[in-house]
């Protein structure tokens, strides 16, 4: 089958907890044989290209090599938890503020983890996170303590022990508006911008337990 670009009828509409409107993303009805996959994109993307975010989405491109590999669409999940960009034309700082923290996406990936086992009547979901995506999904698994609803988790290129754009140093281009407003007090990068931050002290269990305990 083909990935899609809208959520089957019939699943719930989840408000984004920063953007005030639905969630975006992708996803089929139909029997489910294998553990569901949920995709979740980085910071600045997108679960399938939009017109503000044209070059992005790869999650859906992905999810579509593993439907013609044997996977059903209904096995097939996309989030997009920070819209569809287009808030970005106004403030392009935002990149790098509030709403695009791992914290502030929570909720987001709580409600969506939720009703993709509702739907499909699965008992775990397997997670594909790219850059914030990674770190996002092990954010939730520690908020809420859920080990457990997932079965495995594979994060690419994600900024486990922080991300290179937060530097106050001149040469750091991220600094621009153009390129983010990437700057250390950011909310990004209080969360990312060093492997000290205590975002990730706690992500990464400097308190004795292994990062990548469960």
């Amino acid at each position: 089958g083909t990935v899609g670009s809208t959520f089957p009828a019939g699943f719930p509409s989840i408000e984004d907890a920063t953007l005030q409107q639905p969630v975006i993303g992708f996803g089929a009805a139909g029997a489910v044989s294998r553990t569901p996959v949920i995709f979740l994109h980085g910071n600045n993307d997108v679960p399938y290209p939009t017109p503000c975010s044209a070059t992005n989405g790869k999650g859906q491109a992905l999810a579509q090599h593993l439907a013609d590999n044997g996977w059903s669409t209904s096995e097939l999940w996309g989030l997009g938890y920070q819209g569809d960009q287009c808030d970005l034309a106004g403030d392009n700082t935002r990149r790098s503020r509030i709403a695009h923290t791992n914290q502030a996406n929570v909720p987001d990936l709580r409600r969506f983890v939720a009703a993709v086992l509702a739907f499909t009547g699965a008992r775990q979901v397997d997670i594909v996170g790219h850059s914030l995506g990674g770190t996002l999904a092990r954010e939730w698994m520690r908020q809420d303590d859920v080990r457990h609803l997932v079965r495995r988790l594979v994060t690419i290129d994600s900024p486990h022990h922080g991300i290179i754009n937060c530097s106050g140093e001149a040469a750091n281009y991220f600094q621009l508006v153009a390129f983010g407003g990437f700057t250390p007090t950011s909310d990004v990068c209080q969360e990312l911008g060093s492997p000290d931050t205590p975002f990730l002290q706690r992500l990464n269990g400097r308190g004795g337990h292994d990062e990548t305990e469960g």
